[in-house]
Parts: C-alpha cells; structure tokens; sequence
C-alpha cells in the first residue's frame, strides 16, 4: 500500500521543519555576536547612533520597516510556519488557523518594533516627529503585507507553499496597528517624563 509522503515548501524551497528554525536561531546568535564584537572594536552603536541622529529619514523611513518584517517578522513567521507543518502528522493544515497565526505574529512585530524603535529614538533626542514618521513607514508595510498558503497534492507528495505576499490594495486594520502601537507608546513616555519631572520637583519643595 503506498503511502502519501508530505513535501512542505517555504517560498519555492524545500522546507525542513527542524533544519530552518536552528539555523535561523544560530543565525541571530552569530549576527548578534558579530555586532558585539564591532561594538567593542569600532563602535558600532555609536556610529549607528551617529548616522541615525544625522539623517533620521534613511532609519524612521527605509531601514526600521526592512528590520521589523523582513528580518523579525520573517524569522518568527519561519519558526512558527515550521512549528504549524511539523505537528500536523503529515496530513494537510487549516488554512485558516496557518493564515491567523501568521497574522498574529505580525500583529506581535507591528506593535513590539514600531514601540521599542521610538523608545530608541527619543533616547537619542530626536522629537517624536521622527517616531509618528517611523509608524506612518510601519503601517504602509503591514497594510500591503500579508502570508499565503497554498496546498496542492500530485501523486504521493502533498505540496504546502507558503510565505510574505504583497496585496493589491490596503488592509486598513493592518495599516492601523503600528498606529495603535505609537498611541501606547505617546502615553507611556508621556507618563514617564511626567514621572521624571514630578521626582526632581519634590527634592525642591523639601
């Protein structure tokens, strides 16, 4: 009796549950090494500090979007999609609750990437100008950016095709969650400054 053999693909490749989600974890801990080492050396994160405050635009606008789906959102989703495909026992996974996870990790990094770049950039002084400019660049991404799933069957071998896509028009409601994320993140500096201004003013008056 034949038995069906699943073959699960990522964007066209052959798609390894166990193989993609290690070699994407020691990816980071080389990269983060790395970018220790030439911290140590050359001063990596004051020149990235110093490019940043110099030409706010290149990070706010081109490199903070690049950083949050292609390389966060794109290794959680990695790790996740292999996750999903691995405990389905070879058989086929509902589109629907791969699509919805995949949804929510994006919504994961449109909230957590947009919040800790501003953090980022107002500890370096910048006004919050540049922070609303770096969600405006978020919320187009994520309003175009979705995942698909596609899964065929030919003979013994069940295809599943899956990865980023971009729409053809825009998603309001994920254009809009970078923009919650920038809100939270008013009111929290808002009430950290607060926070700050209420503690020197109290030493005074005693």
């Amino acid at each position: 009796m034949n038995q069906r053999v699943p073959q699960f693909t990522e964007g066209g490749f052959e798609f390894d549950p166990v193989l993609i989600p290690l070699a994407g974890l020691a990816f980071g801990w080389l990269w983060l090494m790395a970018v220790q080492r030439l911290d140590l050396r050359w001063g990596t994160w004051r020149f990235a500090a110093r490019l940043i405050t110099g030409f706010p635009p290149l990070f706010t606008v081109v490199v903070s979007p690049v950083i949050t789906y292609f390389y966060l959102c794109g290794s959680l989703s990695s790790l996740t999609a292999s996750l999903i495909l691995s405990s389905g026992s070879g058989g086929p996974v509902s589109q629907g609750f791969f699509l919805g996870s995949m949804k929510v990790v994006e919504w994961s990094c449109s909230v957590i990437a947009p919040f800790v770049f501003s953090a980022y950039l107002v500890s370096l002084q910048l006004p919050l100008r540049c922070c609303f400019v770096l969600t405006l660049s978020h919320s187009l991404v994520a309003g175009y950016r979705t995942a698909k799933y596609i899964h065929t069957e030919s003979g013994l071998s069940s295809t599943i095709n899956s990865g980023p896509a971009i729409l053809e028009r825009f998603e309001i409601f994920d254009g809009l969650v970078p923009i919650a994320a920038f809100a939270a993140f008013v009111f929290w500096h808002h009430r950290k400054s607060a926070g700050k201004e209420g503690a020197q003013e109290y030493p005074a008056r005693a």
